[in-house]
């Protein structure tokens, strides 16, 4: 948490804990879903983030796999974990 409100990468803070940048990524996801941080726009680019939104919101964001199937190659998993952990977040908030 200090390190993302320090401004690092997803890279330093992965180097700096001794950790995969898929395990941070997965935390941070983890505090987004949970409301501890919002999701930024650093992370994931406006389009992306919209396009991901609208397939999620068709095919559903209980699993990533459709998603990413839907979606260019070149569109990550981590990706779309973070843009499904805030549309969930969004989702418990209206429930």
């Amino acid at each position: 948490m200090r390190l993302l409100k320090e401004g690092r990468t997803f890279a330093e803070i992965a180097e700096a804990r001794g950790r995969q940048i898929g395990t941070i990524i997965t935390h941070v996801a983890d505090m987004v879903e949970k409301g501890i941080i919002e999701l930024r726009p650093e992370w994931v680019s406006e389009p992306l983030r919209l396009q991901i939104e609208e397939l999620a919101r068709t095919l559903g964001f209980e699993k990533l796999r459709p998603i990413k199937e839907a979606l260019p190659e070149s569109v990550t998993y981590p990706e779309i974990r973070l843009v499904v952990a805030a549309l969930r977040r969004s989702a418990q908030k209206t429930e």
